[in-house]
């Protein structure tokens, strides 16, 4: 599926449709949604408003310094939104230390991750893929795999 985002009432839209697609197909561990693109392609922008849509009460910040940040939801069967920047990980031991491994086994949590590429040995085959593309300053295309 391909879109093209031209304001932010456009992605949260997009976030309520990507939000009602992982609520429905329950998969064995978290749910992970691998959000790829360049810098300044929407990432971040889309997971504030998957945050917003699904209940998250914090305001999300990238977490490319901390590399994850949890936040408690109640939404459908999830119970934790880990949101993970993965952009300054140089190996995947990196990230396991982390505990990325315990946090892929529990069905409760919905996992973001920016830049999967960095980690992609990790991420599971069931993942939902997000593209960004930035067009122009306004406007992003979005394919889901």
């Amino acid at each position: 599926m391909k879109k093209t985002l031209g304001n932010l009432q456009d992605t949260k839209e997009f976030a309520r449709d990507i939000a009602e697609t992982v609520a429905r197909f329950h998969v064995d561990g978290a749910r992970v949604i691998a959000l790829k693109g360049d810098l300044g392609a929407g990432k971040t922008t889309f997971s504030k408003m998957l945050g917003a849509v699904i209940g998250v009460k914090e305001s999300i910040q990238s977490p490319t310094f901390v590399l994850m940040k949890f936040y408690d939801i109640s939404f459908g069967h999830f119970k934790k939104m880990i949101h993970i920047d993965a952009y300054r990980i140089e190996n995947d031991e990196e990230i396991l230390h982390l505990g990325f491994d315990k946090i892929l086994e529990d069905k409760e949590n919905l996992v973001l991750v920016e830049w999967p590429e960095k980690i992609e040995n990790l991420i599971p085959e069931n993942a939902l893929e997000i593209v960004f593309t930035h067009i122009d300053e306004d406007t992003r295309e979005v394919h889901v795999k």
